[in-house]
């Protein structure tokens, strides 16, 4: 009798507690999609989502210069490859790209470093911001951790900054 009451303790413990915290764990898990080792999935979703609605989906392609549309799609679809094959790698080169960038096309408020980590810090913007938390995330994560839909994400967010940043407008 002892030995099932003992069995049982640490189960039924769990069970009251979650049930004693209902609204608050579905608040939480409402928010996390995923979770990762060394927490990079959640702090990923934490960023990714302000970075997406401070850059939506760019307009029409009719509204762009042929060749730098035309220089923009390549270089996505070799990020989407890339994300498919290594997504941490694509993270770094989208990276890489944005900070190419930033330093050949400055603009006020932004100023870029590409000495030491390559680390770009973006005055005001909080984009550039969440990118660059994501990408030092990605930096200190394992291979594994960075799961392909998160890189195409990323890939897809960083593609759509540069393109502002190429045209003037972020």
């Amino acid at each position: 009798m002892i030995e099932i009451l003992d069995t049982l303790a640490w189960p039924a413990t769990v069970l009251l507690l979650a049930f004693g915290f209902h609204a608050q764990l579905s608040a939480l898990l409402r928010r996390v999609s995923g979770v990762g080792y060394d927490g990079f999935s959640v702090r990923f979703d934490r960023l990714i989502g302000p970075a997406e609605r401070a850059l939506p989906a760019d307009d029409d392609p009719a509204d762009h210069d042929k060749d730098a549309y035309a220089a923009h799609e390549n270089r996505a679809r070799r990020l989407r490859r890339l994300a498919e094959q290594a997504p941490r790698a694509a993270i770094l080169e989208a990276w890489g790209d944005l900070v190419d960038a930033l330093d050949a096309h400055p603009r006020p408020g932004v100023r870029g470093s590409v000495g030491g980590g390559g680390d770009v810090t973006a005055v005001g913007d909080d984009a550039l911001h969440a990118l660059s938390d994501i990408r030092d995330g990605a930096l200190a994560a394992d291979d594994r951790e960075v799961s392909h839909e998160a890189a195409a994400r990323y890939v897809s967010v960083a593609c759509r900054a540069r393109d502002r940043i190429e045209k003037g407008r972020s």
